[in-house]
């Protein structure tokens, strides 16, 4: 199946504190700055701060398993990180 790139696709992702932890395991990220309130307050921060590559994993998953086809692959990609989000449970619309 072939898909025009005026075609939509749709999929709502809600990053849990289930989520975000289990990221935090296969990740082994520790980073103060998204573990511990305090520390990314004393940062700048109003709190800890959500791990932005949370969303390179939802990207991932909308383009492998999303689209219509399966002959996809991502061969690169860029995100910048504008605004700091912060705490689960957030809702991602792609």
């Amino acid at each position: 199946m072939e898909f025009k790139i005026t075609d939509n696709y749709y999929h709502q992702f809600i990053i849990t504190q289930e989520v975000y932890q289990q990221f935090q395991l296969c990740s082994n990220d520790r980073n103060p700055l998204h573990t511990n309130e305090d520390f990314a307050k004393s940062k700048g921060f109003t709190d800890k701060v959500m791990y932005g590559n949370i969303l390179n994993a939802f990207v991932s998953f909308f383009i492998g398993e999303c689209l219509p086809t399966k002959n996809v692959i991502i061969h690169s990609q860029e995100i910048a990180f504008k605004n700091p989000v912060y705490r689960a449970p957030l809702r991602i619309d792609f």
